[in-house]
């Protein structure tokens, strides 16, 4: 996710949000979408981890699905 500032002077309050409520977030300037704009990335293992639990989900939801199917 990419977040532009409105107002530069806003960085220093905008970092030390970030530090205490996303501990698990990375964060770097992103210099191609102009000045004031940061990148939040998820760590790898957080990643990972959202990936391996949105496909679970997935499959348990077509799994539910085929079975009420099955059963109609």
């Amino acid at each position: 996710m990419v977040v532009k500032l409105k107002n530069p002077t806003e960085r220093t309050a905008f970092l030390s949000l970030i530090d205490k409520s996303f501990p698990d977030v990375v964060l770097a300037t992103s210099e191609n979408d102009g000045e004031g704009a940061y990148r939040l990335n998820f760590k790898e293992r957080d990643a990972i981890q959202l990936r391996n639990n949105a496909m679970d989900q997935a499959l348990e939801t077509i799994r539910n699905r085929i079975e009420s199917a099955g059963s109609a």
